[in-house]
Parts: C-alpha cells; sequence; structure tokens
C-alpha cells in the first residue's frame, strides 16, 4: 500500500526527458503535486531548505523576494539603496541558478515572487533567464503582464532547448483573483504563442477552517476584520474549477498535519504547501537559538499585525520590534532600499510621533541575523505545534532536520484530531 508520504513526493529522474513528462502530466492534473516548502522571503528558504525539500522527496521553492536582502543589509549605509539592491538581487539569482542547474540539474524547483515589490521585475526576469527554476509562483499583487512574459520566456528558452518548459502558478486568496488571471489569457484572444494561462495555481488562506492564521502577511487589508466564510477553501477550489477544470490548484496556511493533508486532498486539492514546518528546522535561514528562544517558547503567543507598512495584515510572533525613536527612524530612511515601494507607511509617516508602522525590510533581517528585536513572522498554528515531540530530544529543545520534518508531519495527526 503506497503511503500518503510515497502518494506526495516525486521520484528521482534520471533525465531531463524524464522530468519534463512529469511537468506536463503534474499541470494537466494527471499526477499530485509534490509536497512544498512556502516562499518565505528574505532569507528563510534559501539553497539549503530548497535542496533538504527536494531531498526529501518535496518540490523546493527558493524565494525570489529580495534574495539579496541579507547581504545589501551588512554593507555601509552608503551602499543601501534601491539600486544596488536590484543588482544585487539579480547577481544573487543567477549565481543560485548556476549552483542548483549543476548540483540538481533533474530536480524540480520553484521560485516565489512578490509582484508588490519593486524590485519584483527585474528578479523575476533574472529567475526566467536562468532556465533555473521550473514554476515561478507570483502573490503579493497581480501582474498583468505575466502570462506574454512566460510566453516570452518558453519561445527564448525553446530555442536553447526545445524539450524544456516554464510554468507559472499565480498565489490568491480567492477564485475571483484566479479567474482574473485565467481570463487576462482569454480575452486577449486565444493566442497561445504570445500569451500563456496559469499553468497551476497556489491558494493561500489567511485563516484555514480551524481557525489557524497562516504565517507572514495575510493578504487581506487591516483596518477590516477577516471574515473566515470568505476564505472557505472548498468554495474557492469549487470556483477555479468552473473555468479551469484541470490545472493543479494547491493549498496553503495553516497546515502542519497529516489529517490536514488528508483533508485538503479529500476536498480535491491537488497538494500542499507549508510555510512554519520547514521554518523550524535546521537547514531554514533562520537561526537555531532564535528558533528555540523565540519559535519554540510556549510564553510567546502569535498576534495579528496591523503594523506593516504594506497596509495588510500580518502573522508574527508577539515580541517587541525596534522601538521607533528619531535615531531609528533616520537610519532606516538613511538606509532605505525602497523595499516596497510607494505604498511604504513607514517611510510616509516618520514625523507622525502616534504612527506604530515599522521598516519591514529591517526589522526581518534582523530577526534572521537573530537579533533581540524584529519581525518573527509565524503561522498561528506554532502555539500547537511547539508541543510535538519533534522539537524534544534528550538533551531538551531541538530543532529537527527537513527529512525529521517531513517524516512527522506525514505520520501525526493534529492535537485536535486525536482529541476528536
Amino acid at each position: 500500500m503506497v503511503s500518503l508520504r510515497e502518494r506526495m513526493s516525486v521520484q528521482e529522474f534520471d533525465n531531463q526527458s524524464e522530468k519534463q513528462e512529469f511537468l506536463r502530466a503534474m499541470c494537466n492534473g494527471e499526477v499530485e503535486v509534490p509536497f512544498e516548502n512556502g516562499g518565505m522571503g528574505i532569507g528563510i528558504t534559501e539553497e539549503d531548505l530548497v535542496n533538504a525539500v527536494g531531498d526529501a522527496g518535496g518540490f523546493g521553492v527558493y524565494t525570489g523576494a529580495m534574495p539579496a536582502g541579507r547581504k545589501i543589509f551588512k554593507m555601509d549605509p552608503e551602499m543601501q539603496n534601491a539600486k544596488n539592491l536590484e543588482q544585487m538581487n539579480h547577481n544573487e539569482i543567477n549565481r543560485v541558478a548556476a549552483d542548483f542547474l549543476k548540483r540538481y540539474e533533474t530536480r524540480i524547483r520553484g521560485i516565489n515572487f512578490m509582484e508588490i515589490l519593486p524590485s519584483y521585475a527585474a528578479t523575476r526576469d533574472a529567475a526566467l533567464e536562468s532556465g533555473a527554476f521550473d514554476i515561478s509562483l507570483v502573490g503579493a499583487g497581480m501582474d498583468e503582464k505575466l502570462p506574454a512574459r512566460m510566453a516570452e520566456a518558453n519561445a527564448e528558452l525553446k530555442k536553447k532547448e526545445p524539450e524544456r518548459e516554464l510554468y507559472y502558478w499565480p498565489i490568491v486568496s480567492s477564485a475571483l483573483a484566479a479567474r482574473a488571471y485565467y481570463h487576462r489569457f482569454a480575452k486577449r484572444g486565444k493566442q497561445p504563442d504570445t500569451l500563456r494561462p496559469p499553468d497551476g495555481y497556489y491558494v493561500e488562506l489567511p485563516k484555514n477552517p480551524l481557525g489557524y492564521t497562516a504565517g507572514g502577511h495575510l493578504g487581506f487589508p487591516k483596518n477590516k476584520p477577516i471574515n473566515p466564510d470568505d476564505f472557505n477553501p472548498e468554495a474557492i477550489l469549487a470556483g477555479i474549477r468552473k473555468f479551469d477544470e484541470t490545472s493543479p490548484v494547491v493549498l496553503a496556511g495553516g497546515i502542519a498535519y497529516r489529517d490536514q493533508i488528508k483533508a485538503l486532498l479529500d476536498m480535491g486539492y491537488s497538494g500542499f504547501s507549508m510555510g512554519t514546518r520547514f521554518l523550524l528546522t535546521q537547514e531554514s535561514g533562520m537561526p537555531d537559538e532564535t528558533l528555540k528562544s523565540k519559535y519554540l517558547n510556549p510564553n510567546i503567543g502569535v498576534v495579528l499585525d496591523q503594523n506593516s507598512p504594506t497596509g495588510y495584515y500580518s502573522s508574527r510572533l508577539d515580541v517587541p520590534y525596534t522601538e521607533r525613536t528619531t535615531n531609528t527612524i533616520r537610519h532606516a530612511i538613511k538606509c532605505c532600499v525602497d523595499c516596497v515601494g510607494d505604498i511604504c507607511e513607514y517611510r510616509k509617516n516618520v514625523s507622525v510621533s502616534e504612527n506604530t508602522n515599522y521598516c519591514i525590510y529591517r526589522e526581518l533581517i534582523k530577526a534572521l541575523l537573530g537579533e533581540e528585536y524584529g519581525l518573527f513572522f509565524s503561522g498561528g498554528q506554532i502555539v500547537v505545534m511547539r508541543n510535538d515531540d519533534v522539537y524534544q530530544n534528550e538533551e531538551g529543545l531541538y530543532i529537527p532536520y527537513v527529512e525529521e520534518t517531513v517524516g512527522h508531519t506525514f505520520t501525526n495527526d493534529s492535537p485536535a484530531a486525536l482529541a476528536s
């Protein structure tokens, strides 16, 4: 009998032809999608995590959201600017892509982008031109030029490698958003050579049916209550299937246990993605000591934060970030890399004393570097997960490797399921 893990894993391919055959079958809805990691940005899902997920049988997803963020943060303030960030992102994508192609040429890989970032288009193009990433996942905004850009990228690739193909999946939280991508192709005359419809959909929900939040930005404007009825996973899947009957639809947000995986597969989803589970691993970009002192600390809860300068809710650990003072504001503005562009409420409100926005780029990097104050994104289910035995050994708190995490996830049900 095939186990759930075997069912949701991908085989090792002997050559490029086998890999391409699987990708085509997957994007035609003929096989299920291997489990994948969420594209946690600015340094969490780098090469080590992507490769470890692949080693465990999954579909590794690299972060295309400011891949050079950690490096530019350590530079002199005079070097921290938008122009340098764009060039450094390009260089980092090229470096990582070359390594992936050299070491794991026939492994399936994805890259996750945030369309809202001013550096997005240049980083996206660098990734497409590298040919190292099979599937581009684009969220945090909608890229109206993506159907044309993907058709163009495939035409360019086929000149060099006729058997290869590049795919893209919009990251959405509603059937309406998925439909908008699909019909941007249809309304422009159904020209498959110049406009490519989505090859799948990545549905990320702010809250799962049990009420647990996804980690990080929730794609939902602040000052507006989150209505769970707006994010019913069954209704969203049914809505997508009205206009696209075959493409894979992956679910993300609040998934960490075997029973939760089974439930989404029973609904008809093609696969799933996890963020917080993979954050809590040896291979993630977060320091082990931070994972132990913050994420696995039973005295630290999770808060829905409205202080992100993007204007969206986010889910994070309830710990302090850098205090807004004249000096900290001055330093943040001096080192501004224009991470989220003109929407930045921190930059707009530097002179407003009662404003509570933080510089999101700096706070995320501070957390990543193990500093005491920073922005520690987390899914709400961390308060349950931290009690799992995979995070304990004879010496106390333990940070598992990806392989151990995957094994635990596929063989353990949630405490709620066990209690029922």
